[in-house]
């Protein structure tokens, strides 16, 4: 610190313990640093020094002894201190005492009111909002991973150090964020960025509000913090409004309210009285705060504004971003789960980017990397995700255990399967139905703040009360985690049920590796079965045998009595298959691949509507067993990209390539250059391009020709239509040629 900065601390802390103005003033002739007349008959007087030596204090005593004759003439008791900015030593603190005079430093002087480090000290050791580390129950000790913050006010993205900066400024704002999206892991950021630094003179105060349900009162909210962390808040409570303290109230959505009502109108008067308290802090602050807490706690951003007694030209809104980017994503698995190796694309491309997901995974992760395990069971890191995340809660709401969490989220996921929107609504009377399906008894007024903040869900639009879920990877695990229970338990009642909101397929591709950890082919085949037979619930048997087709390793597939119609499908794999007895008609797909598929002649698809298939180019290149479909879109092969999104050997995409170029893009009576027939294959193995090349040319399919820049290479004409049905089959084509190829 400069001096100025030393003396404004001291004279602000002096004006703290004494209740007092602390000014400079001459006395006798003499200039005193600090004065503070505290009574009539008894003055405060401070001198402040960046030196802590002898020879300073002893200038110092003179001057003291000057004031203290002129003070005893008018019957004033004089108090002195020397207070000075750096370590006191016990010679210079009993030099002092001799002449009675306080000698200490300005961290002594400022714990007289307030021992702030001892209150960092105390804070650390508590969790700060939801960071919990579920083993223990200990504060989460992860290293801050930040990710990117946008201001609505300002319309761009900032930083957290940004959002520090406004905080000091004394500016008022309110983080948005999801669920898992790191307003905890913000606001402890925030905490130590300040901290880290105590020379401004601020006093940060972070406050869990999910411990003050039911306060009133800012000073109830104060006093109770600082009572749970051992402090007396009487002389705190002075300071508790002045500029230079800053609160983050961290979780205004875990509050929690004292009763629940199915009438929007009554919760809505909830919901203001609940934050009554955090209202009248904010009122009565004029220092900076930072409110966190998820969007959806309120029906609309002006019930939130209007229930802290805020405009909207009182505060900064300001959004966490819902995922991390994968340079972030990248930076967490190396410095948090300390995955050494490289990090492949196809780990990033399905491990999810919420920060809560792998912050609840981290632990699971590093030891699988430490055995040098590769990321490939998608499942697992579901399984391991959903079961911290409910320990984690049921640590967070003592209420509920995890099981009964567990239980709850997957009866809520099952509400969303009757609606026409995937992911919601859900209203109160849903939230109701699922907790007393999950656990017998209808919910409380405790157990119900539970409901109001499931993680995941979040609000459907600004006008309505009703809830969605926000985050479809929770809601794709759900979905199978409720298949799963569904199939063990042979529950046939939801064979009744009619569902319209089928598994997405990232669901699919977690269900399949369910069952193939654990063996369960038979099991769900012969549920499916059962739906099949039962009942109209056409989602659950598709959602099945969705996951069956990418769960069978074996090429052979015989799908026998089970009957695909009137359902849904987000997409069926059939790529690399030999499929028997498949029957689908009447259904809606949203994509197909039949990519080195073969059907028999018991299968068909037919009266479908289709709006992507992968693996011909066009609908004439489907087999006969594809009857009177509305297809919308097959995969073209117009570019070299769009070959190489097919997947192929590299000896197909160099024949349909130069089948492409030559017989697609030439006009009658030319041909093509070597150079530029074969441009984009140079990386192609050349024994496999000449012999494909080789074999066109032997087939009389190309005819070569001597040029004066190298080869010419043009079709024959004649084997036109035979070249374009192996362009439309692609992969289903039976033409010698193309098994000749995919055989090298």
């Amino acid at each position: 610190m400069t001096w100025q900065e030393l003396e404004k601390k001291v004279k602000l802390i002096a004006s703290y313990l004494w209740n007092c103005p602390a000014n400079s003033e001459s006395i006798a002739g003499i200039k005193c640093d600090c004065v503070l007349k505290v009574k009539s008959d008894q003055y405060i007087f401070i001198e402040i020094s960046q030196e802590n030596d002898l020879t300073k204090l002893r200038t110092d005593i003179a001057k003291f002894a000057t004031i203290r004759n002129a003070m005893y003439l008018k019957n004033i008791y004089p108090v002195l201190y020397f207070v000075t900015e750096k370590h006191v030593t016990d010679s210079l603190r009993d030099s002092g005492k001799e002449q009675c005079v306080t000698v200490c430093s300005v961290e002594e002087f400022e714990n007289q009111f307030f021992n702030y480090g001892a209150y960092i000290f105390s804070r650390n050791q508590k969790s700060f909002g939801s960071l919990i580390d579920i083993a223990t129950g200990q504060p989460e000790e992860s290293p801050y991973i930040g990710v990117s913050y946008y201001s609505e006010k300002e319309r761009k993205k900032i930083t957290i150090e940004e959002i520090a900066k406004k905080l000091k400024d004394g500016r008022k704002i309110i983080l948005l964020g999801g669920f898992g999206t790191g307003k905890s892991c913000c606001t402890k950021q925030i905490f130590n960025i300040f901290t880290s630094n105590k020379d401004d003179f601020f006093y940060t105060i972070h406050i869990n509000l999910r411990e003050h349900w039911g306060a009133q009162y800012s000073e109830e909210i104060i006093e109770r913090h600082l009572r749970n962390l051992g402090f007396d808040p009487i002389q705190f409570q002075k300071i508790a409004y002045k500029h230079n303290i800053i609160y983050l109230l961290d979780g205004f959505d875990e509050i929690g309210g004292q009763a629940w009502s199915s009438d929007n109108k009554k919760m809505l008067d909830i919901r203001r009285r609940t934050v009554v308290a955090i209202k009248d802090l904010i009122e009565k602050a004029n220092g900076g705060i930072l409110i966190t807490g998820r969007e959806h706690f309120f029906n609309s951003t002006t019930e939130m504004l209007n229930c802290f007694g805020l405009n909207k030209n009182d505060v900064e809104i300001v959004r966490c971003n819902e995922e991390f980017t994968t340079e972030e994503i990248t930076q967490y698995l190396t410095e948090v789960a300390h995955y050494k190796k490289k990090i492949e694309n196809n780990i990033l491309q399905w491990l999810p980017r919420r920060p809560l997901i792998i912050q609840l995974v981290a632990k699971e992760l590093a030891e699988m990397f430490s055995d040098d395990l590769e990321l490939s069971n998608e499942y697992e890191v579901w399984k391991m995700f959903f079961d911290n995340l409910c320990k984690r809660e049921a640590k967070i709401n003592t209420l509920l255990d995890a099981e009964t969490i567990k239980s709850v989220m997957i009866e809520v996921a099952r509400c969303t399967r009757t609606k026409n929107d995937q992911l919601g609504p859900l209203t109160s009377q849903d939230l109701s139905y699922a907790f007393e399906s999950a656990t017998g008894k209808r919910p409380t007024d405790e157990t119900s703040i539970m409901l109001e903040r499931l993680p995941g869900i979040g609000r459907m639009d600004a006008d309505s009360p009703d809830r969605k879920f926000v985050d479809s990877y929770i809601l794709d695990g759900l979905r199978v985690e409720d298949l799963i229970r569904l199939v063990t338990n042979s529950n046939r009642s939801v064979f009744q049920e009619k569902w319209i909101s089928e598994l997405k397929f990232a669901g699919s591709i977690l269900l399949s590796q369910h069952i193939c950890i654990f063996g369960q082919f038979k099991e769900f085949n012969a549920y499916a079965i059962q739906g099949t037979r039962s009942g109209c619930n056409h989602i659950l048997v598709s959602d099945i045998v969705s996951a069956l087709l990418l769960a069978d390793q074996k090429s052979k597939i015989n799908l026998d009595q089970i009957e695909l119609y009137d359902t849904t499908i987000d997409k069926l794999v059939f790529r690399d298959k030999k499929l028997s007895n498949i029957n689908i008609h009447d259904c809606f797909i949203n994509e197909l691949d039949i990519t080195h598929c073969q059907l028999d002649e018991n299968c068909s698809i037919k009266n479908c509507i289709i709006t992507k298939v992968v693996g011909v180019s066009t609908p004439s290149g489907l087999p006969e067993q594809f009857r009177n479909n509305d297809i919308e879109l097959c995969l073209n092969i117009n570019t070299n990209v769009k070959v190489k999104a097919l997947k192929l050997s590299p000896a197909q995409e160099i024949l349909i390539t130069i089948l492409r170029k030559v017989f697609t893009n030439v006009t009658k009576g030319n041909g093509r250059k070597e150079e530029a027939l074969l441009r984009g294959l140079a990386e192609k193995d050349k024994r496999i391009r000449d012999r494909v090349l080789n074999k066109l040319i032997s087939e009389n399919i190309l005819i070569k020709h001597p040029g004066n820049e190298g080869a010419i290479y043009s079709p024959n004409r004649k084997e036109t239509s035979r070249a374009k049905r192996i362009l439309e089959e692609l992969t289903l084509s039976e033409d010698p040629l193309w098994v000749y190829v995919s055989e090298l």
